[in-house]
């Protein structure tokens, strides 16, 4: 899902579809293909060697299929029991508030989205407050506070057109929330059309990561500046 109200468009470009191309929502990751005449066509990324970045996709009336959110546990006793609805599986990234450091012990969150925290650690983990970035499907509720209630498709025909982001600064969720990212990443073609940092995609050439999920915010800033 593309964050309209704080992304900038500055260039874009209707590209076809092709067949199979797997855009189902607005800021996805974009690569070239064949289509059938020998041209370019848009599909989502899959995450694979030699993928070409296009851009990000624009689709006004999709409804987004991934959002972002951002969860706070400590190790206290009276944290337990916690669940994320609707979760991604293995979708989540948990650091420690005060170093910054990954967690992997003593906060998990399981495939269904149940969160394990162990509350018998021992000296300054007692209480230590964790952050959980994480990826979940969206309610209809959701969809339709965040969209309005019109019209939306699922899936766009092979050969209609999409609208590829070129150039401005984009707010996305759909990027892996699992990674540690930086300012001025440079990210790759990820899985299901997602942002990658590091895997086996593409350079999106033109592209660098401008602001960070927080809470609050939890999405990934991208500048993009692909011509």
């Amino acid at each position: 899902m593309i964050f309209h109200d704080k992304s900038r468009f500055d260039g874009s470009m209707p590209y076809p579809t092709a067949q199979n191309h797997g855009i189902t929502d607005g800021g996805m990751c974009l690569v070239a293909v064949a289509d059938g005449a020998g041209g370019r066509a848009a599909a989502a990324s899959k995450g694979v060697a030699n993928e070409v970045y296009l851009g990000g996709s624009i689709l006004d009336v999709a409804a987004p299929t991934r959002l972002v959110g951002v969860k706070a546990v400590s190790t206290a006793a009276a944290e337990q029991k916690q669940f994320i609805s609707n979760y991604t599986s293995g979708s989540a990234r948990v650091v420690r508030n005060d170093t910054g450091a990954a967690e992997t012990t003593n906060v998990t969150v399981a495939n269904d989205g149940t969160i394990t925290v162990n509350a018998s650690g021992t000296g300054n983990d007692v209480g230590t407050g964790y952050t959980i970035t994480y990826s979940y499907a969206p309610t209809q509720g959701e969809v339709l506070a965040l969209v309005g209630d019109w019209d939306r498709v699922s899936a766009l025909d092979a050969g209609a057109e999409v609208g590829v982001a070129l150039q401005g600064l984009f707010f996305v969720t759909n990027f892996d929330t699992t990674a540690a990212w930086a300012i001025n990443d440079v990210p790759k073609t990820g899985p299901g059309g997602t942002y990658a940092k590091g895997g086996s995609g593409g350079d999106c050439v033109g592209v660098r990561v401008a602001a960070l999920p927080k809470a609050g915010q939890p999405y990934l800033g991208l500048e993009i500046h692909v011509r």
